[in-house]
């Protein structure tokens, strides 16, 4: 490669290739494809049963971004998602760039004390979990390193092993002791939520 006295105005390089990369926001991108694709489908989840559209996932992953900052998450926030690929953890990549908030992406196959490290480590505020999957018991394991899960309000957490986790989402259809349901996102956002997101 030869050294080059340009002045570069971007954080990346694109090479090999003619085409740079597009300098836009994924919370834009999501716009942009619904622009583009509106009622093609964009993602299929076998296992779920579940189909949407390009005008689906944008409406959706504006709902959830809008939940999530009714939750009290702000911009630059870290959130959490520990689950597999599913429909949930689709919407909440896109709902967290929307939100302007930082997904941390958290090993599904990980076991009490590494999540612990790593909710710590990057001061998660608030996680998005699977109730189970395969063999783990999400929620379970929760409640091993923050037993203050099981008589906690879920507006009012304070959990002395992860003082940095305020909130806790579940993709699941039970009241679990000191969560919210993935479902309690939509429609919790209101007008100065969605104003915040256009912004």
């Amino acid at each position: 490669r030869q050294r080059s006295s340009e002045t570069l105005t971007w954080s990346y390089v694109s090479n090999p290739g003619t085409r740079p990369l597009l300098g836009i926001h994924m919370g834009n991108m999501v716009d942009r494809a619904e622009d583009m694709f509106g009622d093609r489908e964009a993602i299929v989840s076998v296992q779920q049963g579940k189909r949407a559209t390009f005008s689906q996932v944008k409406q959706e992953s504006e709902e959830i971004a809008g939940g999530l900052l009714a939750l009290g998450l702000e911009r630059g926030d870290r959130l959490g998602i520990w689950a597999p690929n599913t429909y949930e953890w689709y919407l909440t990549k896109l709902a967290a760039a929307k939100a302007g908030l930082v997904l941390v992406n958290i090993n599904p196959a990980y076991r009490p004390s590494e999540l612990e490290y790593c909710l710590n480590k990057v001061s998660v505020k608030a996680i998005i979990c699977h109730e189970k999957f395969k063999t783990s018991d999400y929620h379970h394991m929760l409640c091993e390193i923050a037993p203050e899960l099981l008589s906690s309000s879920k507006d009012d957490l304070k959990l002395s092993r992860l003082p940095s986790l305020k909130k806790v989402i579940m993709c699941s259809e039970k009241d679990l002791s000191g969560t919210y349901k993935f479902g309690d996102l939509y429609g919790a956002g209101d007008s100065c939520h969605k104003t915040m997101l256009a912004d």
